[in-house]
């Protein structure tokens, strides 16, 4: 009876350490990060309206890493066919390279703004674009609703973390998956050893 309790025991805790490799190791390895910023202006109209991103990286947005995003608009003065230009959001330059992805031959548009169109949800949605930021430092955009006379600086909209994250990220997950395999030999080892003890 000892013995299948230790049995079920070891296999319990084994089975442990793989759940946990799978959810701080595996998953987040293979699987993109995928988070929402929500930014609000009250200066641009009567009401204020809500700039809603959609972020796309791997493990944590920071500089040098690819990132994939989409926005919306909530709270704009306009209904499906009222406004008749462009609405759009424009990147600084200087602070954002691009990528290409290889999925055809086909050539790829380099872009460093996102452009909105009405949906029947009276929401504003943009395509998506691909990019990288090159600096960690707060991100600014220009707002441009070419309806109005101006375009106008939304200030912090996030900050991306520096390039070394990455490398942090990747020696927190050996440290894990070391522990990981010596806690599992260990266990392991203990239950060989007392199985000994007790046939003797």
């Amino acid at each position: 009876m000892r013995r299948k309790l230790s049995d079920i025991s070891l296999g319990i805790g084994l089975g442990i350490f793989l759940i946990l490799g799978i959810i701080w190791i595996a998953i987040p390895y293979n699987e993109n990060y995928q988070f929402v910023t929500v930014v609000k202006n009250s200066d641009i109209y009567d009401e204020p309206i809500f700039l809603i991103l959609h972020w796309e990286t791997e493990d944590e947005l920071q500089v040098g890493k690819p990132i994939k995003l989409f926005a919306e608009i909530e709270g704009l003065p306009y209904s499906l066919n009222e406004t008749s230009k462009n609405i759009e959001i424009v990147f600084n330059e200087e602070e954002m390279n691009f990528f290409k992805i290889e999925e055809d031959d086909s050539i790829y548009y380099f872009k460093d703004r996102l452009t909105f169109k009405p949906d029947s949800n009276g929401k504003f949605i943009s395509d998506a674009m691909n990019f990288r930021f090159i600096v960690p430092k707060d991100i600014s955009i220009d707002y441009c609703d070419y309806n109005l006379p101006n375009c106008v600086e939304m200030k912090n909209i996030i900050h991306p973390a520096p390039h070394d994250l990455a490398v942090q990220l990747d020696t927190n997950r050996i440290g894990i998956g070391v522990s990981l395999v010596v806690a599992s030999f260990s266990s392991i080892v203990v239950w060989s050893r007392l199985r000994d003890i007790k046939n003797d």
